[in-house]
């Protein structure tokens, strides 16, 4: 009887652990989809690649796409659950490089990027790697046995993947938030091949020069989910209870704080210093992080569970009424698909989309109907993309897709890649004592930062007229095929006068 008994505790025992466990991923093979098929949705390959993996236990962890801040170059990174990583060229689908990271099967956030490095956690560890060789940058030598180590140990396990710009790294975890001052190994390098003496202090026998923590900070009941969102000056921190909240890049200090009516489990979309906030209380907010104002709300019909996407022009986010395209600036709503379920990409006369059912959409940019659809079920890891009009789709067996739409054949830029600007930082006691740069050298610099801030401008208003063009083509052909032409109006009215002189 006793047996029995500790047979059923057991097997209930079992049961209740095999009901526990998730399910990480679902393995596919998919096939590229046929060209004739691709035709009839106006789309071509543009090209087709794939990750080697580690047998069946492996499988893609991460894919991320990542603007060059300088070139605005569209590269996708893709992190394996093995420890590699792979980095494509967006556009021709080439390997630039392959690199190890880690030990394998060790938990991994997704990448963050500057122009020279990407930053790479896995557990407790930070590599850093050269974004054009992936070249190991951060690394020392065992004491013991003079072996050569890579990556920075942390002092907590990351919540969320990091940010980067060119000086400093922030990497959220838990209820903390850690800045780092990060190497400068370009400058490094150059004075290193300008000055043979230095060539020994940066040889490969000694330690390479290692992140510095810059400050930390701690909030009691807070748990930071979200990499945090960089502009100028500030960075901004989303937490799960539905707080933004604005953080000094340079001390320790919250310059101010938003709450939303409920919690935040949807990444935050960003354009620029505007955080896009999806909430569960069923409203996005457009909040301005440099001037602490909210420029709008929308009121979506439910909860807010999918990150809102931004471009130059417009925002994308799955509503009530499905998935919605609302005017970025002001938040005016355009139209609503509802067979529209996760944004994939868009151009200047289509919008494409992945439906509840895994077809791939391609949706009217102007009036928001469904035009064609296609079976993509098998390509389950999408890649939504806000920074050009290719399509990016994966599957857990390695494969990678892109396609295009066959009338642009350039990737055409719906999203402008803006660096932040780099501010002062408070000045030491010791800094102060220095000599200032004269007045015309100030004057220089001033000159040449509005000759910049001008280009800018231009190029950004030569985007939008550019789309705002192509927009005002496309309604003036559906209109010339709703309406009649003038010469066909006048001749019937000229035919009827003729009736009433006769009569």
């Amino acid at each position: 009887m006793r047996k029995l008994i500790l047979t059923c505790i057991l097997c209930l025992t079992i049961a209740t652990m095999a009901q526990a466990q998730p399910d990480y991923r679902i393995l596919t093979r998919p096939s590229v989809p046929q060209r004739e098929a691709l035709e009839r949705m106006n789309l071509e390959v543009a090209w087709h690649g794939r990750v080697k993996l580690d047998g069946n236990r492996d499988n893609l962890a991460h894919l991320q796409l990542l603007a060059h801040p300088d070139t605005g170059i569209l590269q996708l990174a893709v992190q394996t659950a093995g420890g590699s990583l792979v980095l494509f060229d967006g556009e021709t689908g080439d390997v630039q490089w392959r690199a190890q990271i880690g030990p394998p099967y060790w938990n991994s956030q997704p990448v963050a990027h500057n122009a020279y490095s990407l930053y790479v956690t896995r557990r407790d560890m930070l590599y850093i790697l050269e974004r054009g060789t992936g070249r190991h940058r951060v690394y020392h030598f065992h004491p013991a046995n003079k072996e050569k180590v890579v990556g920075f140990k942390l002092e907590f396990v990351p919540s969320a993947g990091p940010t980067a710009d060119d000086e400093r790294l922030y990497i959220p975890m838990g209820n903390r938030i850690l800045t780092y001052d990060v190497p400068q190994y370009e400058l490094l390098a150059k004075k290193a091949a300008r000055k043979p003496e230095d060539i020994e202090a940066f040889g490969s026998l000694n330690d390479s020069p290692q992140p510095e923590l810059r400050w930390s900070g701690l909030e009691v009941k807070v748990q930071y989910d979200q990499p945090p969102l960089v502009s100028t000056g500030q960075f901004g921190m989303v937490s799960s209870d539905g707080r933004l909240l604005s953080y000094n890049k340079y001390e320790n200090i919250i310059r101010f704080e938003f709450r939303t009516n409920s919690g935040i489990t949807a990444p935050a979309g960003q354009y620029k210093n505007i955080a896009y906030l999806g909430s569960l209380d069923s409203v996005v907010y457009a909040v301005d992080m440099n001037t602490e104002r909210i420029l709008w709300r929308f009121l979506a019909g439910q909860q807010i569970d999918r990150q809102p996407f931004a471009t130059d022009n417009d925002i994308f986010v799955k509503a009530k009424q499905g998935l919605t395209r609302l005017e970025r600036t002001s938040g005016k709503v355009y139209w609503s698909n509802p067979d529209g379920a996760n944004y994939l990409a868009t151009n200047s006369k289509y919008v494409y989309a992945m439906d509840r059912q895994g077809k791939l959409l391609v949706l009217d940019g102007w009036r928001g109907a469904t035009m064609a659809k296609l079976d993509m079920r098998d390509w389950i890891l999408l890649v939504p993309n806000e920074w050009t009009d290719r399509i990016y789709l994966a599957a857990h067996d390695g494969q990678v897709l892109c396609l295009r739409c066959r009338d642009f054949v350039r990737p055409l830029v719906i999203k402008t890649v803006v660096t932040p600007k780099k501010k002062d930082e408070p000045k030491t006691d010791e800094e102060k004592k220095e000599p200032e740069k004269k007045g015309d050298e100030k004057k220089e610099e001033k000159k040449e930062e509005k000759k910049d801030e001008k280009k800018e401008a231009a190029q950004s208003s030569l985007r939008v007229r550019q789309f705002a063009w192509l927009r005002r083509k496309e309604t003036e052909k559906v209109a010339a095929t709703e309406r009649p032409t003038a010469g066909i109006v006048e001749l019937h009215r000229l035919a009827a006068r003729k009736r009433d002189d006769v009569c």
